[in-house]
């Protein structure tokens, strides 16, 4: 994995890593195993996420730079380190498989049973 930062491209050893979204260019989340973690450019390790979440399923970053992530237990909104739950009653009983961020903010959600539920948050 490449990432970028201040002294140019850094290459990481993240494992197994199912999705990797940079944070910003010295930070990326990394899941791996429902587990997400923080790579820091500058040190070259991972760190454990700031936020305790259940285990993770999918993220993405919104065009607000608030992070939705995707768990066991539903959806959470992280906006620094402030996480909390998004309650949307047409998830009630789905399962969310992928967050795909919009570009006008929110993020829709792609279902395991087939389907599409865009959300947002304000």
């Amino acid at each position: 994995l490449t990432i970028g930062g201040r002294g140019g491209a850094t290459l990481a050893d993240v494992g197994a890593a199912e999705r990797v979204i940079a944070l910003d260019a010295e930070r990326a989340l990394v899941i791996a195993g429902g587990v997400a973690q923080v790579y820091v450019a500058a040190t070259g390790r991972l760190t454990p996420y700031p936020v305790a979440l259940p285990p993770v399923i999918a993220a993405a970053l919104d065009a607000g730079g608030r992070l939705w992530v995707a768990t066991a237990r539903g959806l959470v909104l992280i906006e620094g380190d402030v996480a909390r739950a998004v309650p949307v009653p047409a998830l009630t009983g789905r399962t969310i498989v992928d967050l795909i961020a919009d570009p006008a903010g929110g993020v829709t959600a792609t279902l395991g049973a087939g389907g599409l539920v865009r959300v947002t948050f304000d």
